[in-house]
């Protein structure tokens, strides 16, 4: 087993794998928010990670998104694919960098901003 996890209430998914093929961005959409407080529904990110040395089954965690709300992009650094960067939140909606353990690596605050665009190299972000 590679990883795996089970969504039991998402509406829809959208996979990005990392650059190396060692990760797997997977943002799961609902079409009702169960809390009620959008009416757009619900979103929420996950991180797969493979086991490199292929002994044992890949990790699963929810990522803890900078802001609560929907996301509105979430792209892999395309170089080696170690960290991700994520949009999340009602606007003015606030961009954060992860690492593959899924932890806060820099928040870079809210502004108005909904796409994430990295250089080919992975040096600049826009």
């Amino acid at each position: 087993c590679l990883a795996s996890k089970s969504f039991y209430r998402a509406q829809d998914v959208s996979i990005e794998w990392s650059p190396m093929g060692h990760g797997v961005l997977i943002q799961a959409h609902t079409d009702v928010d169960a809390t009620g407080t959008s009416y757009y529904g619900g979103t929420s990110l996950y991180l797969l990670v493979i086991d490199k040395n292929q002994t044992d089954c890949g990790s699963c965690s929810q990522i803890q998104l900078p802001k609560e709300g929907p996301i509105a992009d979430a792209k892999w650094e395309p170089a080696k694919g170690e960290e991700f960067i994520i949009i999340a939140g009602t606007v003015p909606a606030i961009a954060a960098i992860y690492n593959l353990k899924g932890q806060l690596i820099y928040n870079f605050g809210a502004a108005h901003r909904n796409v994430i665009s990295w250089s080919p190299h992975g040096r600049f972000l826009a």
